[in-house]
């Protein structure tokens, strides 16, 4: 690949960067914590900022773009917990009809 114009014959252009994974230095990597935390933290910034942008652009005050976003937690977290009540609500019936049924087999 050629490369031709006064870009490319000039000598005062800079060369191109090349990067390696080891030179690059993220935010959270100055805080010593995992990747995983930091896509998190980083998910939540993110989010966050794209809140209150939203609040500026509709003109809602960021008090309300707030409580709307703590009743959407709690519904999630009331899913949630709805259905891990159902699941251990069927665990302890599948346990109790193993058990059941284990002790049925055991008189004969």
């Amino acid at each position: 690949m050629a490369f031709s114009g006064d870009a490319a014959n000039s000598p005062s252009a800079p060369a191109p960067i090349v990067t390696t994974k080891v030179n690059r230095t993220l935010i959270f990597s100055l805080l010593k914590i995992r990747k995983k935390t930091s896509a998190i933290l980083a998910g939540i910034t993110i989010g966050a900022i794209c809140l209150w942008g939203v609040s500026y652009w509709q003109n809602i005050p960021p008090g309300e773009i707030f409580t709307i976003l703590l009743s959407s937690m709690v519904f999630l977290l009331v899913i949630i917990l709805c259905a891990l009540l159902i699941i251990a609500t069927f665990k302890l019936a599948a346990r109790t009809l193993a058990n059941l049924l284990k002790n049925t087999s055991g008189d004969d």
